[in-house]
């Protein structure tokens, strides 16, 4: 009789040892072992050091067991939260071990410990996004949105990119705190988006975020976007800026011509300044396709068609039917490159020198 027992006792010796070798290979196997195994704390704990994701096939008292859910949360925070029993996701220690593995998993705690100034703060130190799944008192409180809105150099790089930053997140009594946004516009250009009217209409704000950024001229108050010393700062950094100014400026004809130089396509132009001759004249010397653009004066003016096709050869496609059949403009053209001959009048294709002198010009 003795001699059964112990062999019972080493076959389930055996048996478990079999089941530990297995999990320790393949944490998923756990799901497929007999229920007392699944209880089994080695057990359970070698199968979710190899897969996190098996604490899903632990006994139910097991995926209560902080200890049991901290080795998952270190393994994979995301599956043990996923498997892990509620009340585990309010437990301090295992929420502030996931949020300093990955702080987005602030979204996916108990209220309560949303509220929990230490935890929050280590979310959002980690990253500012954190600060969306925050508590609206710790949306409130201003060191943590500082700590939030300030650069984040660590694994996960900036903040939140163009969407403008942590400061979305915060109180609306700290989006209009000069401080704070201040911190915030050293992140993240965009984060005047959600700045308060105040501050977007303040001058020595709104000139920080364009020096970053031309771009942030868009998240400016009307007032600010017809200040002609915000618009001269943003288009000095880039004349694209200039669509972001009041439609008042966007008619200034030296606001525009400086737009213009410093790269503003002449399709972003108001028309009627499409036929202002140095607008006009800026612009293809910055690219020869502002001359598709252009109005149709200056399409047959001589001047800006010749400056065109000497920056490019294929400008001559936009010229004016005058111009196509001008011989100076279409050789000035062919000798850039031989193809510009499909561009010209008929009667110059057919023209025997300008023909030759495309034929040498041929790449």
């Amino acid at each position: 009789m003795r001699l059964k027992i112990e062999t019972y006792e080493e076959e389930e010796a055996h048996a478990r040892a079999s089941d530990l070798a297995w999990v320790q290979q393949d944490g998923m196997a756990l799901g497929q072992l007999a229920e007392d195994m699944r209880g089994d704390r080695d057990i359970v704990t070698a199968a979710i050091l190899q897969n996190a994701a098996a604490l899903q096939f632990a006994a139910e008292e097991l995926r209560g067991d902080p200890e049991i859910v901290m080795t998952a949360v270190k393994k994979d925070w995301m599956a043990a939260f996923k498997f892990a029993a509620q009340e585990l996701k309010g437990n301090r220690a295992i929420v502030m071990a996931a949020v300093q593995k990955n702080c987005m998993a602030l979204e996916h705690v108990l209220q309560e410990m949303k509220g929990d100034r230490d935890i929050v703060m280590a979310a959002v130190r980690e990253n500012g996004r954190a600060l969306e799944h925050a508590s609206q008192e710790m949306q409130g409180d201003r060191e943590i949105v500082i700590a939030a809105v300030k650069p984040h150099g660590g694994p996960w790089g900036r903040t939140n990119g163009a969407k403008g930053g942590p400061l979305r997140w915060a109180s609306k009594e700290l989006r209009g705190d000069r401080g704070v946004v201040m911190e915030a516009l050293r992140d993240e250009w965009s984060a005047l988006r959600w700045a308060s009217e105040e501050m977007r209409g303040d001058r020595a704000i709104v000139l920080y975020a364009i020096k970053i950024k031309c771009a942030a001229l868009q998240y400016a108050t009307q007032e600010m976007k017809a200040d002609r010393d915000i618009v001269m700062a943003a288009i000095k950094k880039s004349g694209t800026a200039l669509v972001y100014a009041s439609q008042e400026m966007q008619r200034d004809r030296n606001i525009v011509l400086k737009a213009v130089k410093g790269n503003l396509p002449l399709y972003a132009v108001v028309d009627d300044l499409r036929g202002d001759r140095g607008i006009v004249m800026a612009a293809v010397l910055v690219s020869w396709k502002a001359l598709e653009f252009a109005s149709y004066e200056m399409k047959r003016d001589r001047g800006i068609v010749m400056a065109a096709v000497n920056h490019n050869w294929q400008a001559l496609e936009f010229a004016s039917y005058e111009m196509k059949r001008d011989r100076g403009i279409v050789m000035a053209a062919v000798q850039k490159n031989g193809n510009a001959l499909e561009f010209a009048a008929y009667e110059l294709q057919m023209d025997r020198s300008i023909g030759m002198l495309a034929a040498r010009h041929m790449p």
